[in-house]
């Protein structure tokens, strides 16, 4: 009886909030939420721990490992560390499911190697290591589709902006999904930094409209978050990423970031460090044990805490120090290869700097975001 008390509630306030939200028609495929209020009510305890991990969308994709030039051109922005320095909050904001150890593996019978671990040991993060920048700008997202609770994972790449995966947002086929709420270094149910619910999504006509397969050549998407009670943004808070557009070809080095369901439940943020591959359709494969859960993390460039300002110097071929280059997309068919693929993120992902000189309605979804939220990037 309670499940279905529970149902009908989630389908009732679904329903509401179908209400509150509003399509615009320029530009590329965005909703606005117009009653943030309501949104932020819905994530009870109850409801975060019963989010699902948003199935990773499955293709067999032919790889190649020869290597490639990095590109010549790019769109670059440095990434920030918090600019406030808040208390962390270890309480826990929800129970998760049971958790079971986690069990990485090296490879799989595609032979692309890897290395795979939790982001912080466990007696790291009981020293509050996991609350730090970078660790800290990387979370759990959590939306419906219909009545059910799904949850991805994200990163912080502007100080008021989040960057996932196009199929967190939509199905590919002109639907969008409702209600995301965010929770940066989420740790075993903990919300450290607070939860941000969503102000506006928008993702690309190559995803939305793209019929919801995969390999898709830009499975990508940015949310705009409210600002908390205080009036701050996310990246005042948690810091954020850089970005480099295009960097990601055959023979780049990077770290993939993200929450998998299928290591530690969902429960604890984990890494893992690969050379990338040539896929198809404009995307490259990472050797990998991530599984759901892990869709839209971060592919991050030059990942880490460094020991000096001006690191990476700046004469270097990627000199953006945790830098973005691409978001979790899709995973192997069968699951045994084990590999990560992900769209190279090009022009329509951004296509200048600063972020809102662009034209007045840009294409980019990150532009035409940060043009529609002034003070956002």
């Amino acid at each position: 009886m309670k499940r279905v008390t529970l149902t009908a509630a989630v389908l009732a306030m679904a329903a509401m909030m179908s209400r509150t939200a509003t399509a615009q028609r320029n530009g590329p495929p965005t909703l606005v939420n117009n009653d943030a209020a309501t949104a932020d009510a819905f994530w009870t305890a109850d409801r975060l721990a019963q989010a699902k991990p948003m199935d990773l969308p499955a293709a067999a994709v032919a790889w190649s490992s020869e290597l490639e030039s990095p590109p010549s051109l790019h769109v670059r922005a440095h990434g920030a560390a918090p600019t406030l320095h808040i208390g962390a909050n270890s309480a826990l904001l929800f129970t998760p499911g049971q958790q079971g150890e986690a069990e990485p593996e090296m490879f799989g019978s595609s032979g692309l190697r890897f290395s795979s671990s939790r982001l912080v040991t466990d007696a790291v993060a009981s020293l509050g290591g996991e609350f730090r920048y970078p660790y800290s700008m990387t979370g759990k997202l959590f939306f419906n589709i219909g009545s059910s609770l799904y949850v991805c994972s994200a990163t912080v790449q502007r100080v008021g902006v989040i960057t996932t995966a196009g199929h967190c947002v939509s199905d590919g086929n002109g639907h969008f999904y409702s209600n995301w709420q965010f929770i940066p270094a989420t740790r075993v149910g903990s919300a450290p930094f607070g939860t941000w619910v969503w102000r506006q999504v928008v993702t690309t006509a190559t995803w939305h409209f793209g019929g919801g397969g995969v390999p898709n050549a830009q499975d990508v998407a940015v949310i705009a978050l409210v600002p908390n009670s205080n009036g701050r943004l996310i990246g005042n808070i948690t810091g954020y990423a850089g970005f480099d557009i295009p960097d990601l070809y055959s023979g780049q080095h990077l770290t993939t970031i993200g929450y998998p369901c299928n290591l530690d439940n969902c429960a604890k943020d984990h890494r893992n460090d690969a050379q990338a591959v040539s896929g198809s359709n404009n995307t490259d494969i990472v050797g990998s044990d991530m599984g759901g859960g892990a869709s839209g993390g971060g592919w991050l460039v030059n990942y880490g805490e460094y020991a000096a300002v001006g690191e990476p110097p700046s004469g270097a071929s990627d000199p953006i120090g945790n830098a973005l280059v691409a978001v979790t997309s899709y995973g192997p068919v069968p699951s045994t290869p084990l590999y990560l693929g992900a769209s190279i993120l090009d022009g329509r992902y951004v296509q200048c700097t600063p972020l809102n000189t662009c034209a007045p309605s840009p294409s980019a979804i990150l532009n035409y975001l940060c043009v529609h939220n002034p003070g956002f990037c």
